[in-house]
């Protein structure tokens, strides 16, 4: 029962972070989404905006999606979109922290009012608050089922041995990555990773291997989003891709000199799962910071290797 009871907290999870992701692109005029694509004048002002607009859409997947469909519309440069990626990675940090929080005891009070709005209103834009604040609220119901749902694993011993071959690096990131590529969603992985932990299933070595993993396991979407679009818009999921397959490898060869584990639980001296958030933040700010610091000529060779015909770089 503990196993079907943590599915349960995982689907309601989700389907939270779907609401709350939904109504936010409702909030956003299809003009303003256009628009978007003037701040990709220069990397670190793409870079800001990615990060910003994932932060407020709660899904690094949708802001993918989106760069992906204004380059096949000619509307963004391949280099535009591959900084919005970039930023939309450091921006997807901001729910983990989010997760770190406890809310459980209010959480129904943000359900209560989404629906207290939903039945006094017929107006549009205050239905989208309505379905962001009940959104918001089922993050926290699902994130408190599925702590319930932990303490009833700890006696399984198939459950223990599973998550124990994770501290593996190879084993976590193929984990990571396939769990999150069933559920599509990176956010919901680290959120069952904050209540592992926990509760005590796994400790933060585990939790950063999956979540390597989870950050690659994340780019499927912008991979399914891509197959329909033309040859420059399929650059954009494939440079997503190679980006976050880069991210993890940095940081297995930085676990090597320095061990990153030992460091954070030393620097953040909190509960675990702000310092599962903290390893997430590093993980996607310091790849973003290497590539910032690349000449921008290298990285439009890099874009211009491939022999395709694309929009203006």
């Amino acid at each position: 029962m503990s196993a079907v009871a943590l599915l349960s907290g995982i689907a309601i999870f989700v389907y939270g972070l779907l609401l709350l992701s939904d109504s936010m692109k409702r909030g956003f005029s299809e003009k303003l989404t256009k628009k978007l694509a003037r701040f990709t004048s220069n990397r670190f002002s793409a870079v800001l905006t990615g990060t910003v607009f994932t932060a407020l859409m709660q899904s690094s997947s949708a802001s993918s999606v989106m760069t992906v469909s204004l380059v096949d519309a000619g509307k963004m440069s391949v280099t535009g979109a591959f900084w919005i990626i970039v930023g939309a990675n450091i921006g997807s940090v901001f729910t983990n922290f989010l997760t770190a929080i406890e809310f459980s005891d209010i959480a129904p009070l943000f359900c209560c009012a989404g629906v207290l709005l939903l039945g006094i209103s017929k107006k549009e834009s205050t239905h989208n608050k309505a379905f962001a604040l009940l959104g918001f609220g089922l993050l926290f119901v699902g994130m408190n089922t599925m702590s319930s749902a932990v303490s009833g694993l700890k006696s399984d011993k198939r459950i223990i041995n599973m998550l124990g071959g994770c501290s593996n690096p190879a084993s976590g990131i193929v984990c990571g990555a396939a769990l999150t590529a069933i559920l599509q969603s990176s956010a919901a992985i680290t959120a069952l990773l904050q209540t592992m932990a926990a509760g005590g299933l796994i400790g933060l070595q585990e939790a950063f291997f999956i979540s390597l993993g989870s950050n690659i396991g994340t780019c499927l979407t912008s991979l399914i989003s891509a197959v329909s679009v033309n040859q420059t818009a399929k650059k954009v999921a494939l440079f997503h891709l190679l980006f976050n397959i880069f991210s993890a490898l940095l940081f297995v060869v930085l676990c090597v000199p320095f061990d990153i584990v030992s460091l954070v639980e030393i620097s953040v001296r909190t509960d675990i799962k702000t310092q599962i958030a903290f390893v997430n933040m590093l993980f996607n700010i310091v790849p973003a910071f290497v590539m910032l610091l690349c000449p921008v000529d290298t990285l439009r060779g890099l874009l211009r290797k491939n022999r395709l015909k694309a929009v203006k770089i």
